[in-house]
């Protein structure tokens, strides 16, 4: 049981070290690129949906949805499904191109961590869900 819970909790670290990774890169190459000018809500709203809605939506739409779907209906291999979900990922962030490209590959890094769970579609959609707002809490 211990080994399990340290292998749940080096995956989750994993992911969260290549994806702050992933934005220390594109920060280089794109300088702007978390920056949407979008600045509209207050600081409360804009947690609220930045830490909590967005992973949970996100996670919802791209990891149970797509990956899940594209698995069991379109007989996907884990790879392809993956690689489709990291795509939704990428689109659903698309205030800049930059932005997107960043974001299509932390779908990557989502996606294998949410596979890596299966089958316990719960434990990979929360487990998934708190990695992405932990990083969100992180970056923003």
């Amino acid at each position: 049981m211990e080994n399990k819970n340290l292998e749940l909790v080096l995956k989750c670290m994993l992911t969260l070290g290549l994806m702050i990774l992933n934005a220390w890169i594109w920060v280089l190459l794109a300088p702007n690129v978390n920056s949407n000018g979008n600045d509209i809500l207050n600081v409360y709203e804009k947690s609220i949906l930045v830490f909590v809605i967005a992973p949970l939506v996100e996670t919802y739409i791209a990891m149970t949805l797509i990956l899940d779907e594209s698995i069991r209906y379109l007989k996907f291999n884990k790879h392809i499904a993956v690689f489709v979900s990291a795509t939704v990922f990428g689109l659903l962030h698309h205030t800049h191109w930059a932005y997107m490209c960043k974001t299509f590959i932390d779908g990557f890094f989502l996606g294998y961590l949410y596979v890596s769970f299966k089958p316990d579609i719960k434990k990979a959609f929360f487990l998934t869900a708190l990695v992405h707002a932990i990083y969100n809490i992180i970056a923003h």
